[in-house]
């Protein structure tokens, strides 16, 4: 089993602390996905590279902490109230987990090519 396989069969979490708490990030599970695709919906396309936090705070900040909330796991009013610099750094642990196992889960569950050699 590669290290790609595991991946799949275990995403990977990042944990840090925020406001004083311990948090562990991990991948949405399905039932998580409908709300937290309408949270992201309105700014899905600025989530590429390196996304300018505060513009999305300015420009989508309810869908914004609505989906810090939801990936998090913890109450809306838990990330209203944190600070600027912890809630930008929640964002970027939240979405980098995020694209990280889709990209994983997308590149190892291409099907390959078993038949017969020419």
């Amino acid at each position: 089993m590669t290290t790609s396989d595991l991946d799949v069969l275990v995403p990977q979490t990042q944990s840090l602390e925020i406001a004083g708490q311990r948090l562990t990030i991990s991948p949405l599970v399905i039932g998580e996905l409908p709300a937290m695709l309408k949270a992201v919906r309105p700014f899905a396309e600025q989530l590429t590279g390196e996304p300018d936090w505060l513009a999305l705070l300015c420009e989508h900040g309810d869908s914004l902490l609505t989906a810090l909330a939801l990936a998090s796991r913890r109450p809306r009013e838990w990330v209203d109230a944190l600070a600027l610099d912890d809630a930008i750094t929640l964002a970027a642990t939240v979405f980098e987990v995020s694209s990280g196992c889709a990209s994983t889960r997308r590149t190892s569950r291409r099907p390959t090519h078993s038949g017969p050699s020419t």
